[in-house]
C-alpha cells in the first residue's frame, strides 16, 4: 500500500506539472484569444473553493485521477493542498484495500476487483458527503 500510494503521488505530481506547463504555454494564449478571462476566473474561484473536495472525490472514485492532476495544475491550485488531498484519497483507497485483504483474506481482493465500481462509488460518496458536511458546518459556525 505504501509503495502504491507513493508511486501514485509521484505520478500525481507529474500530472500536476503537465497541467501547469500547459496552462503557462497554451492555456493563457487560448483564454486570451477566446476572450474567456471572466469564465476562467469564475472557474478558478470554484476550484479554489471546492478543489480539495473534488480532488479527494476523484482520488477515491474509479474516475481517472489524471483529471484531478491536470485540472489542479491548470488552475494553479496550491501544490501543498493538492499533494495532501491526493495523499489522503489514494491512501484511503490503497490502505483500505490492504487492510481488508489482511483482515479477510485474498477473497476480498477478488471481490474488490469484481465490484470495484460500486465499492469505489460508495466510498467516494461517503467522502464527498463528509467533506460537504464539514464545509457546511464551518460556514454555519463562521
Amino acid at each position: 500500500a505504501t509503495v502504491t500510494t507513493a508511486g501514485c503521488l509521484a505520478a500525481a505530481l507529474l500530472g500536476y506539472g503537465v497541467g501547469m506547463v500547459l496552462y503557462q504555454s497554451l492555456g493563457t494564449w487560448f483564454i486570451d484569444t477566446m476572450g474567456m478571462q471572466s469564465a476562467y476566473q469564475a472557474y478558478q474561484g470554484f476550484f479554489d473553493q471546492y478543489g480539495f473536495i473534488a480532488i479527494l472525490t476523484l482520488g477515491i472514485l474509479p474516475i481517472p485521477f489524471q483529471v484531478a492532476m491536470i485540472t489542479a495544475g491548470l488552475s494553479g491550485y496550491p501544490i501543498a493542498l493538492f499533494v495532501l488531498a491526493a495523499l489522503i484519497a489514494r491512501g484511503i483507497r490503497y490502505y483500505g484495500l490492504a487492510w481488508l485483504v489482511l483482515r479477510f483474506g485474498p477473497r476480498v481482493e477478488r471481490m474488490w476487483r469484481r465490484h470495484a465500481l460500486v465499492t469505489s462509488l460508495a466510498a467516494g460518496l461517503i467522502v464527498l458527503g463528509v467533506a460537504l458536511g464539514i464545509q457546511w458546518l464551518a460556514g454555519q459556525v463562521l
